[in-house]
Formats: C-alpha cells, structure tokens, sequence
C-alpha cells in the first residue's frame, strides 16, 4: 500500500477496492444463479466425480471445487455459484486497485497536473476512475454471467487480475517478493487455462519495460523461472490421480490429454480473432505504457495547441472504444470469440476505460490550469465542458449496461432452466427407467435435478454417443448391475460394439425397464422402437412384429402433450422476448424447446391437425429462427391447409436449405424430423443407405401420403419393404399400382416386374419370381435388365445351365457388357 509521502491528495483510495469489491459481491450475490447453468454444469459434472472418465482438464477448476463434494447434492450448484461471486468480487477489487496505481505521466499535460513521483491520480474526484472501470467490467453481460454461475472462467479471470496487479505493484514499491508470487500464480493459471500461454509474452515485455537490464540478471531469472515452474507442476495432478484409479488409461495418456487440448486451441483459434480484439484491449494498454516527450519539435502557439487536442481526441477514442466493448457490438469477444468467453480482454478494455477517463480528470480538472487571460477562461470552459460529460458518462454507461444485461441476466438465473428440467423429470416414472440422449448436456441437467431430489439412484443414464464403447457398458453395469447387462469381456470381446449387438443389449434392458429418450432421435435404436411422446421426454416402445410403422397416437396422449405445451406457453414466451444467441443458456432453452415442439407439431400434422401443427410450427421458428426443420415445416403445412398437393422437389442439392447444418445427423438431431415429401423421400435413401429399412419405409410411405402421385417413391417404399422382410406388405402393395389402371411408362413397368419377382424369390416362392421375369422378358425382349436379373435369380439357386443361358442372351443385346462377362467367367468356372 503506498505511504502517506505518495497517498492522492483528497481522498484515500487505500480502502477503495475493498468497499467496490463489497459492493460488487453483493450484487452478484443477488442476481446469483440459485441451480445449475449451462455455464456452470461441467465444472459441477468434474468437482462432484460424476463421469465415467478421469477428470483431465482445468486442474485449478477441480481442487478448487473439489471441497463441495462433501456437501449435499442439492447444495452443491448454489456454492459453485457463490463461489464465482467471490472470485468476481476479488477480481474487480483488483480491477480497483489496478486502475488507482496507474501512473498518468505519459503526455506533458499529465505530467503537469500529476507531478508526484509515481504520478498516482490525486484529484478529489479521483475515485471516479476505478468505480467506472469497476462499473464497466461488473455490469458487462459476459462478466455477470460468469459472476454469479461457476463456469470456471473467473477462477481463471481472478488469476489474470492478481497478475496485472502484481506487476502495477512492484511498478509502485519494487518488492521483488511480488514477481515470485506472480510467478508461481502464473504458473497455476496455465495449467488451468490455455489463454495466459497467449498472454505470456505481454507480461514478459512489461517486466522488462519495468525493470530493464536487471529483468536479465542471473538471480532474478533463476528464480521466477523455477517458481513458475513449480506452479506448472500442477498439469501433474490429475493424470497422476486419474491413473491411479479403476481406469484403462496411463498417466502419460491423461496429461497428452490436457497438453492436446491446450495446443489445439492455441493453433487453430482465428489470429484475426485476437488481432482484432487486440485493438480495444492490449493496444490501449500499449499506449498507456509509452510516455511522450514533452515537446514534439513544434514551438508555435498553434501547433502546440494542435499536439493537445491531438492527443485528448486519441484518448476520447480508445475510452469511447473500451466502453463500447461493454456493450457487445460486432467487434466484442461476445461476437467474435467462438463461444469462448475472452473475459481477459474485457478486463484489460475497463482497465484502460479506468485510465482513459482518469487522464481527463486529470488533466480537465480545476487545478491543472496555468495560463491566464482568455487563455484560462477557455480552459475553465474545456473543463466545465470536459466535466460534465465525464460524469454523464460515469452515470449513463453504468444505468445503459443495467439496462442491457439485467433482464438477460434474471432470465438466464431466473427459474428458466429448472422448470425446463423440472418438466422433463416430472414426466419420468416414479419407480424409475433407463434414459437415454444424444445430447449430453440435458443427460447432465435432468442427472442434477435427480441427484438433488436423491433420485439418482434409481435411475440409468446413458449417453448414447459413448454406448459403443465396451468400457462405458461396463461403467453402467457396475453403476446399476440389476438394470443394465454388464458386456463380454475376454481376448474375443469385440473392441467396439456394432449397432445390432447395440439395439439387442437396449431390446434386452426394455424387457425388464421402462425406457425413455430425452429427447426425439433417430438411428439403429429406432428399427426396433419407436417414440410416445410425454411433453419434453419420449417412451420407447417395440415396435409390434410386421408392422412398418407405429401405431396412431392415443386420443389420450395427444390431450396429455397439448396441455403440457399449452402450460409452457408463458415460459417459451419469455425465452422469444430474450432471445440472444450469444447467452449460452437462452440459446439452448430456445433450441431444445423448438426441437420438442417441432416434433410434436410433425405428430399433430400426420395425425391430421393442421391447424394446431400451423401454430406449433410457428412458435418453434420464433424459438430458434435457425431452425431449417420448423421453417421447412411451415411452409409445407401452409400449403397443406390451402389444400395445396405439395410439390416434389427432387433436386440433389436439398441439404443447401439447411442453412449451417451440411448433414441429415446434424439438422434433424438439433431440430427434430422434416416432414415434406422431397425431403422424407431423400431421407429414406439415406436410412436405405444406413440398412434402416424400418425408418425408410415409414419415410416413404410419408412421402406417398403427402404426394399420392410420386411413383417413384412408391416403388422405393415397395424395394425398402422387401429388403426389411415385409413382403406381404410389398406385395400388396405392388399388387395396388397393377390395379390402380394408371398408365405407367415401359421402364415403371419394367421396375415393378423386377421387385415383384424378387419379393416372391424372397418369400421362397422361387418359382414364381421365375415366371414373373420370364413373362416381362417377353414383353420387353430387348430390356438387357430382365435378362440379368433372371441370370441373378438362377446363380441363386444354383441352376448355372440356366444362368449361362440368360447371360448368353444379355451378350447378345450388349456384347460389351462388363457385368455380363464378368457373370459368364463366373458361371463357366461353375460349371
């Protein structure tokens, strides 16, 4: 702390920080997170040892939270949270403290007004400058929310604090104690976060700005170097205690975990990304560190005149930039930051908006003034002027930021993502079941609400990205041995499990469970189950023996899921009215709610409510106006209730109206099912693809219904039929376009004699596919198709005289037939 020969005349700031730092904890203490957030669920899924893998990343995070193990679950998110509050409390004291021991000596007038020895701000208003920069940082949308939800993110933040402090510190006392400090703190905070590796050469530059020649000397190096190295010990912790454990990986496994992450980020993150946000942080820093001379060559009146002007209009910029910053505007680490937080760089924007309105205090102020005559009046005017703006702005950004960030805030820690939770788990039966979700995230959410209700164990939660993996089996079974089959184990276990081997364990665990899906999905699960919607979270149920699809949705279930989402009405509201991609939490609510509510409308629709599909739809797009699935919808149902036959749209490029989504996985795993026949018709050549013949049947068939003269899709059901091993049902229909009386084209007719004759050839009526070929094959004796598929049929059945007789014939039409040749090479060696 400076001594009274340095204290700021007219005010001690000493116990300044402390009260901002009070102040500050109190208001994130009030608008604190009372549950789990998006921002603070993995670090609550490491500290409380709820996943099945070690813990690699963030050591700091994990020791730090790794106390609250002790205390019940239901208490453990709200001590996180409380947590985060004190490190942003610590942090914007700090912030204080910087802003106070920056020195204003770097232009001539500065100097004239601050001419001390550290040239401290001595003004009487000089506590205007750290509360505004306090006031910047704390009101900032990104700090607040990081403030009151334990991301992790102000742990980090609180060590970059400290270490900007220190270095003002010793700019001010000189005590070497704090460098090793600040060393070993260091040291810490990379282990912990890859962004003080990026930052590590601006320290480095400011130390030996600072110290000079003597950064070099041998004693000093030496040590700072080894306490930085004994901070980054630290990577050493959990690869060291994760392999100490029940787990199939090594230590040096664990800690190339960490280092690969820490690299990746480090070399793919944009450049321009940090260049650009640079310019309102790191440059203005830059610039309070160069001190001006105290002339530039200009004797005149004017220039001198100009050379002032010249440098209050660069310090108006950077301070203008720095709070515009706070505000988010497309040059803000909000926009540009990848998702990631960049909180250091909104820390060092307040810092310099602290020494930029500072410098106007300064050198505005009363005293400051030298000159007499109508030189003095124009400068009492300039710092009326001058004045009075600062404290508009000292007041107006302030209120401007509440104003911006409070109602985001109180939606983002308001009851939102309980209730949202709460609705899911309400609906899950009371004696328990198994659940399931592609999205890890609401898997954790609904786990935090169960654990809290100390329901956790009498539920099995699976994330279906990870079933494949035999060791995640494994987990589950010791986890709930009587709810979950633990897999083979041996030199013969299978390294990952295939999607058969993965629907039989789930067809085996439904017999004895109830089954439930959080969310709508689709994939091999699905040829065996399908889903009964109950609001936000889906039964699985096995599909009846020969059935294609399932069965029509109750009158009760459709009266249970409208009342549900008729009860959401006000909270899906609210989300629509707040809606800002940018919060990690509104985001995700408005995406999970239009993915629920765009399946269900896609239920209302087949099941014939157009009207009440219309509205659903519609709300869906407002919820998440990136979803291509609602868009694709809307407009389909619009067309449906004008009583409009939809038109197809065979194009190949359909996945160019998926806006950012380049696959079937993503778009419809994020927004739920698209129901338009160009659409379900390209999506059942996909699960075709996939050998989900179930999925693309019922694609088909939705592809028939919505376009009853779409030829080709009725055939491609028909094929998808058979190859499921429905033939009846594929006879049946075939045998629907034969007595329909509508004209079809010599190909169409062609097509339908081959998949008649192979659903007879699989139903073992051999015979039969035999004379159905025979018969197209002389009405259309110069079709070389009927030919080879009669050569197929023969080789199958082993009659090769027969087969080479068929490809002799194929020859005969197309000599230079590589397939037919290829098939009589065969067949000759045969024989």
């Amino acid at each position: 702390m400076e001594s009274n020969q340095h204290r700021p005349v007219g005010l001690d700031t000493s116990r300044l920080p402390l009260w901002l730092a009070a102040g500050a904890f109190a208001l994130f203490v009030f608008t604190l997170n009372r549950w789990v957030s998006i921002l603070s669920l993995p670090t609550l899924v490491a500290a409380g040892g709820w996943d099945w893998n070690p813990a690699v990343y963030q050591p700091l995070n994990f020791l730090v939270a790794l106390p609250l193990r002790v205390l019940p679950a239901a208490w453990q998110p709200v001590a996180l949270n409380l947590l985060a509050a004190v490190c942003a409390a610590a942090t914007l004291g700090l912030l204080a403290r910087s802003v106070i021991l920056l020195p204003q000596d770097q232009t001539r007038d500065q100097r004239w007004a601050e001419p001390s020895e550290h040239s401290l701000l001595s003004t009487p208003n000089a506590w205007l400058a750290p509360l505004f920069a306090v006031l910047v940082a704390g009101l900032q949308l990104t700090f607040w929310e990081h403030a009151t939800a334990f991301s992790g993110e102000m742990l980090d933040l609180l060590i970059f604090a400290f270490c900007v402090w220190s270095v003002l510190e010793y700019r001010f006392d000189g005590r070497e104690s704090r460098l090793t400090r600040l060393a070993f703190v260091y040291g810490l905070g990379v282990a912990n976060n890859f962004a003080l590796i990026a930052f590590l050469p601006a320290f480095v530059v400011a130390l030996v700005w600072i110290r000079g020649r003597s950064f070099f000397r041998a004693d000093f190096f030496l040590r700072t170097t080894g306490w930085g190295a004994a901070g980054l010990l630290l990577y050493l912790g959990l690869p060291l205690a994760g392999s100490l454990g029940d787990t199939p990986y090594t230590f040096w496994q664990l800690l190339k975990a960490n280092l690969a992450a820490q690299k990746y980020f480090l070399v793919h993150f944009p450049r321009y990304v940090v260049l650009l946000l640079g310019l309102t942080s790191l440059l203005p820093v830059l610039v309070m560190g160069i001190r001006w001379p105290s002339s530039v060559g200009e004797t005149s009146g004017y220039g001198e005149t100009l050379a002032k002007l010249g440098f209050h209009l660069v310090h108006a910029l950077f301070l203008i930039a720095c709070v515009a910053v706070a505000f988010d505007p497309k040059f803000s680490p909000r926009k540009l930051g990848y998702g990631l937080p960049f909180l250091p760089f909104y820390f060092l924007g307040a810092l310099s908006a602290g020494y930029f309105l500072g410098y106007f205090l300064a050198v505005f102020h009363p005293r400051a003034h030298r000159f007499r005559g109508h030189r003095a009046f124009r400068e009492r005017a300039a710092s009326l002027v001058v004045g009075t703006v600062v404290y508009l702005g000292v007041v107006g950004v302030p209120l401007g930021l509440i104003y911006r960030s409070l109602p985001i805030i109180q939606t983002t820690n308001g009851p939102a993502l309980r209730e949202f939770v709460e609705v899911k788990v309400t609906r899950l039966p009371a004696s328990g079941a198994v659940l399931l979700a592609d999205d890890p995230v609401n898997l954790r959410l609904v786990e935090a609400a169960l654990r809290g209700a100390n329901r956790a164990q009498d539920f099995v939660l699976g994330d279906t990205r990870l079933m494949a993996n035999p060791a995640y089996q494994r987990f589950l079974a010791q986890q709930h041995p009587a709810h979950w089959p633990a897999p083979a184990s041996g030199p013969k276990a299978p390294v990952q499990l295939d999607s058969p081997a993965l629907t039989h364990v789930l067809i085996n665990v439904a017999r004895s469970n109830a089954v439930y899906y959080l969310q709508p999905s689709f994939g091999y699960y699905f040829e065996a189950f399908h889903l009964v919607p109950h609001g936000l979270v889906y039964e699985l149920k096995l599909f009846e023996p020969g059935t294609v699809g399932p069965p029509p949705l109750p009158e009760a279930t459709i009266r249970e899921n409208a009342e549900f989402w008729q009860k959401l009405g006000p909270a899906m509201g609210e989300i629509v009215s707040r809606r800002d991609p940018q919060n990690s939490t509104l985001a995700a609510l408005g995406r999970n709610y239009s993915l629920g509510l765009n399946h269900w409308a896609v239920d209302l629709q087949r099941a014939g409510q157009l009207d009440a599909a219309g509205r659903l739809f519609d709300l869906a797009l407002r919820l998440n106006p990136d979803n291509p699935s609602a868009a694709i919808n809307l407009a389909l149902n619009e067309n449906l209730r004008k009583g409009a036959t939809p038109a197809v749209d065979m194009s190949k490029n359909l996945t160019d109206r998926f806006g950012q989504y380049r696959t079937w996985d993503a778009v419809l795993g994020a927004n739920g099912p698209i129901d338009e026949p160009s659409f379900a018709f390209r999506l059942g050549q996909e699960f075709v693809r996939n050998f989900q013949y179930r999925q693309a049947a019922i694609q088909f068939q939705r592809a028939v219904q919505l376009n009853p003269q779409n030829f080709d899709a009725q055939l491609a059901l028909a094929s998808t039929l058979v190859q499921g091993q429905l033939v009846d049902q594929a006879l049946q229909l075939i045998a629907s376009f034969q007595t329909a009386g509508r004209p079809l084209s010599v190909t169409q007719q062609i097509e339908l004699a081959k998949l008649e004759a192979r659903a007879h050839f699989v139903k073992g009526d051999r015979a039969g596919a035999e004379m159905i070929l025979r018969g197209a094959q002389t009405r259309y004796p110069q079709d070389d198709s009927l030919l080879d598929a009669l050569a197929q049929l023969y080789l199958l059945g082993a009659k090769f005289k027969e087969a080479l007789a068929a490809i002799d014939a194929h020859l005969k039409l197309a000599p230079d037939s590589v397939h037919a040749l290829l098939n009589k090479g065969a067949v000759t060696i045969q024989l």
